[in-house]
């Protein structure tokens, strides 16, 4: 029987107790000031290892394996903890009952539903009692087709919003599933639902050139493959495969492919298919 020595392999030990950390920090919302304490006590219980006399080489490594564990499992929840946007002093739910209006910014590429498109646009500022202040978060919100008269959202569009966003509801039955939870690993707690008169176009804001060239890229390429292909369905899988775009995968085409057993095959990114093109070109 082959043992495994752990003690040949400290990276990956300090890798596995930082991700346990990370996991047991999800959602947990005491204070940061928590984290510190086991902290420094892990850091002095392995120095005071190197002091110890009259005790085995075994139980000194015990020791120094629990004091590092202890370390890297509290650094962990601690960045979890700081990775949570709900722990901001400056979080938009912590004035949620008193705002007015917010702006925000769209940070992803938006996403086009038969009745709607939504997109992840972060809190820049928000007025609470009759004050602007700056605030951050960020806001599912969900745009008519129509909106400005037929153009659609863009990545670094400003809004102007009226009224509060609303928190994400949970799962309402038993075993259904929980959107609110999955909107919460991406530090999305709240929604808002946009109509004819509740928001405002304020400007444009492209923060990262790098992330507005992909967009661009693949807004081009998308209105490339809607000249050329000539049923929607074949589109809606095009634009799946090469670009991740999924707006356009109505239930019935799904059903289809999970029917089939395929429905991976809609998983896979441009980047896949255009290596696999190139190796097959040769």
């Amino acid at each position: 029987m082959i043992r495994t020595h752990w003690s040949s392999y400290p990276l990956l030990r300090a890798l596995l107790w930082l991700s346990a950390g990370i996991y047991c920090g999800d959602g947990v919302t005491v204070p940061a000031e928590v984290y510190y304490p086991p902290l420094f006590l892990a850091l002095i219980m392995f120095a005071w290892t190197d002091r110890l006399r009259g005790i085995s080489y075994r139980k000194i490594s015990l020791l120094r394996g629990f004091s590092m564990g202890l370390f890297f499992i509290s650094l962990g929840m601690l960045l979890s903890h700081s990775h949570r946007g709900t722990n901001s002093p400056e979080h938009l739910s912590h004035e949620l009952l008193t705002i007015s209006h917010w702006q925000g910014r769209v940070i992803r590429f938006p996403e086009q539903r038969e009745r709607h498109e939504r997109a992840i646009v972060e809190v820049l500022n928000l007025k609470s009692e009759g004050v602007w202040k700056s605030a951050n978060g960020n806001v599912q919100v969900y745009f008519p087709l129509d909106t400005m008269a037929g153009s659609k959202v863009q990545y670094g569009d400003i809004f102007l919003f009226e009224d509060a966003p609303i928190p994400v509801k949970g799962p309402q039955n038993p075993e259904e599933f929980d959107y609110a939870r999955y909107l919460s690993r991406q530090n999305v707690f709240h929604q808002y639902f946009t109509n004819d008169v509740n928001y405002l176009a304020t400007g444009e804001q492209r923060v990262n050139l790098f992330i507005d060239l992909a967009y661009s890229l693949r807004a081009y390429y998308s209105n490339s493959l809607e000249k050329h292909m000539i049923t929607a369905e074949s589109l809606a899988i095009a634009k799946a495969l090469l670009l991740g775009i999924k707006d356009g995968l109505d239930h019935d085409l799904k059903e289809a492919f999970s029917a089939a057993g395929a429905m991976h095959i809609l998983a896979v990114s441009g980047l896949h298919v255009g290596i696999i093109f190139l190796v097959l070109r040769k």
